[in-house]
């Protein structure tokens, strides 16, 4: 412990001690500051050690000197905390300025990602506009073919019914089996359309006790050839059963003048 006169400086020596420490906190950053506060530590704990085993020196000055001694810590301590504000306020200009230029490149960033936000609402937006004009044309398509197929099925229902009703007048025009069986006890007809209304018919019919029987294939199958069955037969039996021509070759004749 140093003492000058009557004044004891620990209060300056403490100074002095936690000054760098304030140094370290300033520059070095937290490892800094932890070693030199190790370090104080250290060395304080050290001085109390040497304190209690050692004999003080004690050195009296003149006060004139002491004043001057404790000034000159006044002015370098001065200096020495100036200098760390001059040090903040250049971190903190140069923070201030970082943070400017981080900024400014953070709302470039936000505006590049917001454009391409935009771009692609921009293209979402017209992909369901196009979406939306394609499922109103898939839908006015379902409903003209809904709208074709029941048209389709009602000519389809005509046409069967007429088909159906064609092959009735036809099943009624060809011989009966009934007719058949008292004219001839031992026989059979393979009679197989290719379509619900055939082409082909048969004929059998009995005049002055000659049997007159006839296979006629028409030309065309389904409703035309049908058709032509029915005129054929129609025709056919005239001929025979009310001219009584038993002849084919006459009966085939008048048939010809008859279809021409």
């Amino acid at each position: 412990q140093w003492t000058f006169g009557d004044v004891i400086p620990t209060g300056m020596i403490t100074l002095w001690i936690l000054l760098p420490l304030v140094c370290s906190i300033a520059v070095s950053g937290l490892r800094g500051t932890v070693q030199w506060l190790v370090f104080v530590t250290i060395f304080y704990l050290f001085s109390l050690f040497l304190s209690d085993n050692f004999i003080s020196i004690s050195i009296n000055v003149d006060e004139k000197i002491t004043e001057l001694f404790f000034g000159f810590n006044a002015i370098i301590i001065s200096g020495i905390l100036i200098g760390i504000m001059i040090y903040f306020i250049k971190n903190r200009d140069k923070a201030i300025d970082e943070l400017a230029e981080f900024t400014v490149s953070l709302e470039k960033i936000v505006s590049k990602r917001t454009k391409e936000l935009k771009e692609n609402v921009e293209e979402l937006t017209a992909t369901e506009e196009e979406l939306r004009q394609n499922n109103d044309e898939l839908i006015t398509a379902n409903e003209n073919i809904e709208r074709q197929k029941r048209e389709i099925e009602g000519i389809n229902e005509d046409i069967t019914h007429s088909i159906n009703l064609t092959k009735t007048i036809q099943d009624a025009l060809l011989t009966r089996k009934e007719l058949i069986d008292s004219y001839i006890e031992d026989y059979f007809i393979l009679f197989k359309p290719k379509d619900q209304v055939s082409g082909d018919f048969y004929y059998l019919n009995k005049i002055n006790n000659q049997l007159v029987f006839t296979v006629g294939d028409c030309t065309g199958h389904g409703i035309p050839g049908g058709f032509l069955t029915v005129l054929g037969i129609t025709y056919l039996h005239e001929i025979i059963k009310r001219n009584e021509i038993d002849r084919p070759s006459k009966a085939l004749g008048i048939l010809y003048e008859r279809f021409k």
